[in-house]
Formats: C-alpha cells, structure tokens, sequence
C-alpha cells in the first residue's frame, strides 16, 4: 500500500510534533496512536518521567536500554519491596485474592522465578503444543464455516480471533465453556483502564470471584486429574517440589491471559496489516516461512503486546545518560524499542522481509513469554485458512475508523469489520 494512503495511525509524525509531558501512557489520545510519541521518545527523550495513570514511573523507550532492563537480573528486580530495601512480596497493599492472582512468575525474580517457570514448563513442552495443532485447524475451519454461511459483513473479532484462543485454552485448562466464559470476562475486567468505581470493583468483587473460581477448579482437578494444563500444574513435580495452592491460582490467572488476551489481538493485527499492504500478504502466503516471517515484523511493527510490567531499579542504574534512582518504576516501552533506528534498518517500514528480527514483542530474557510457541501457532494457522479460504477479504470500513481500546500499552481493536467476499 502506497504511504500517501495508509491511515494516520501508521504514517510519520509531523516534523514539529512534541507530547505532552509527562506522558501519560494510560491517557486514551496517547493509546490511540502512540506511535509518533514513540517516535518522538526515542530521539528526545529515551528515558523519562511518565505516568500509568496514578503510578509515577520512568518510561524507557530504546531498544538497548529495554533490553538492559529486561534481562539486568542484579539492578533490576519484579519485587517493588526488595528496590526500596525491604522485606516481603512487595508492591501495594491489596486483598489476598488479588494478591495472589497477580503474584505469578512474571512478577518474580530468580531463583523463585526459575523455580516456578521450571515447573510451568512442563505445560508447555514441544509436545504438548504440537498435539493441539489438529484441533486448533479444525476448530478455524468450523468458525470459517459459519462466517461464511452468514456471508456479508462480521466483525473478525467476535467471529474469528477471539473464539479461536477462548477455545483453544479453556481445552488446555480443561474446563467447560460455562466454566472458562466466567474466568474470562473476569480476566477482561482485570486488564481494562481502571476509574476509582472499577478499580473497587476489581478489589472487592471480581478478584475474590475469580480467585474462589479457580480453586474449586484446583480442588476438583486434585481429585481427578485429566489430561489438560491445569491438571498438569497440579501434579508438576521438580525435584520432589511442586506448585502450591496460591501459586496454581496465579498461573493459572496468567496462563488463561496470556494465552487468550495477546493471541486474539495478535491474530488481529495481523489480518489487518496484511489487508493493509497487500505485497507484503502476496509474499506472505506464497511458502511458510515468509508467512512466519510476517508475523515476526507484525508483532515488531504493530503488536498487540506494546510494553511490558513494571520493574523497579533494585539499585541507581543509568540508562542513555539518565539516572534511575534506586526504588524507581521501570516501563520498558517496548512498541517504542521494536522502531528504534538503533536497533531496525527502516523501523517505520513494514517489511515482512526483515533479518534479524529480534524484535521485543514477547519480551525477553528470563521472563520471555512462555507462551509464544502457541500464540504463533495458533496466528499462523488462523491466517492460513482465512486467506485460503476467504481470498477476497477485504476491511468493509476505512482503516481510520476502527476504534482502539483504552488499555495503555496494548494494541487492541473493539472491532475489525471485514467483508469476506
């Protein structure tokens, strides 16, 4: 697609553009098109003093520094206590519940966090994925099936991206489609932009809701084991060590998020990057390994995944020139890192021809996202089968229109309206 066409939220920024300062990267003008404030960070302003709504926290943008603190085990740590010195889990006090739900490994440091992802892995081997590769294209071709019957126009979110991942992991987690639909919309409300109403809400009734939720779950599959994820979390045994109650309920927690929330707006932006430039679909569908390729530079060029959790300075760390003093807050803004020039020849290019790619979509270091073997998976074979077999798919609104969620660094469409032929 020619530039002079694509829509303003993947065209440069004007040569006088500046934000407002400090960013506020849960602000919704921020969120809807971030990319020329990233822009802007990267040449201005690679760290700086930012906000995520009432958290004070430093805003790291550069693809070495990102790096730097993702993978800086001794500077940087997950635990907001330890950085300030103390004892404890650390972070804000909250409710048990919430607590535990938001205490996984991705909010840990080694050696606790190897411990657990040592006994998480055991989910996730090869195997274990590979064997859920028939179902994942059955289960595509039966939501081809009905959207095309329907013909017209559908929203691809509704009818495509989000029921493949929804079913694809209330599977592994062996649970029923009533069961998983009450964590889910649980899991929703958790990841949206929170008010002081919501934010009671999240404390007081859908935390404890989903945290009562998935121990009955940990209870019954104690009793009666199946072959599924949570039932192998259940039994993971390292070295005599294993999973207690709590930490089942938060990787449980995390699983179900991470498996389910990034993988349908990753499947989404890619489907609409390749309606957008329609070279790069050509090049794309011709063999499997371009196609791999396109999802790589999706996920680098307009992920759904645009920044990661937040760390804290375990000790002062100096990143491009600019002190991070000791307990700080930590953002790796990470859709920011993936276009630095630094880092990318033609960052604001979308080229699914791209090597290297390392870009930063799914993290990196020790907390590299255990689920990306799956989300890649799950991506390629949704976009095989639906170009496949809907050749003509086209967006049945211009691009400007599609509206963006509020949810600060994530990349996620309220709809997608497509006409599939």
């Amino acid at each position: 697609m020619n530039t002079t066409t694509l829509p303003a939220f993947l065209t440069p920024a004007r040569a006088d553009f500046a934000p407002k300062l400090p960013l506020n990267i849960a602000d919704p003008e921020f969120i809807a098109n971030p990319y020329p404030t990233f822009d802007w960070l990267l040449e201005h302003a690679p760290v700086t003093p930012g906000r995520f709504g009432m958290m004070r926290a430093h805003l790291v943008s550069r693809y070495d520094d990102c790096l730097t603190i993702l993978k800086d085990k001794q500077r940087v740590t997950r635990n907001r206590a330890k950085a300030k010195g103390k004892s404890g889990e650390g972070g804000y006090p909250v409710p048990r519940s919430v607590r535990h739900l938001v205490s996984s490994m991705i909010n840990t440091d080694d050696p606790e966090h190897r411990r657990l992802r040592n006994l998480v892995h055991q989910a996730f081997t090869p195997r274990a994925i590979k064997g859920i590769e028939n179902r994942i294209e059955a289960l595509v071709d039966e939501l081809l099936d009905d959207a095309l019957k329907r013909g017209g126009t559908i929203d691809l979110i509704q009818a495509y991206s989000l029921p493949i991942p929804v079913t694809v992991i209330s599977e592994m987690m062996g649970v029923s489609d009533e069961e998983i639909n009450i964590f889910i919309d649980g899991v929703s409300f958790m990841s949206r932009r929170f008010g002081v109403a919501s934010l009671l809400k999240l404390l007081f009734w859908e935390a404890p809701r989903l945290d009562r939720f998935v121990r009955q779950l940990v209870v019954a599959k104690r009793a009666n084991p199946g072959e599924d994820i949570l039932s192998n979390l259940v039994t993971a045994e390292v070295d005599g060590d294993r999973l207690s109650d709590d930490e089942i309920v938060a990787m449980a927690f995390l699983l179900t998020f991470a498996g389910y929330e990034t993988t349908v707006y990753l499947i989404t932006n890619a489907v609409l990057m390749l309606l957008l430039y329609p070279e790069q679909r050509e090049l794309a569908l011709s063999e499997r390994a371009k196609l791999d390729a396109a999802i790589e530079e999706v996920n680098r060029f307009h992920g759904s995944v645009q920044g990661g959790e937040a760390m804290y300075a375990a000790e002062d760390i100096e990143l491009s020139g600019v002190v991070v003093p000791r307990g700080s807050a930590m953002f790796a803004v990470l859709g920011a890192a993936n276009r630095d020039p630094r880092a990318f020849d033609r960052p604001t290019v979308f080229d699914i021809t791209r090597t290297p790619n390392k870009h930063l979509g799914f993290g990196q270091g020790v907390h590299y996202c255990i689920g990306a073997p799956l989300a890649r998976m799950e991506t390629r074979i949704a976009l095989e089968r639906l170009f496949e077999r809907a050749p003509k798919l086209q967006l049945a609104v211009p691009p400007e229109q599609l509206e963006v969620q509020p949810t600060a660094l994530m990349r996620r469409y309220r709809a997608l309206p497509v006409r599939l032929r």
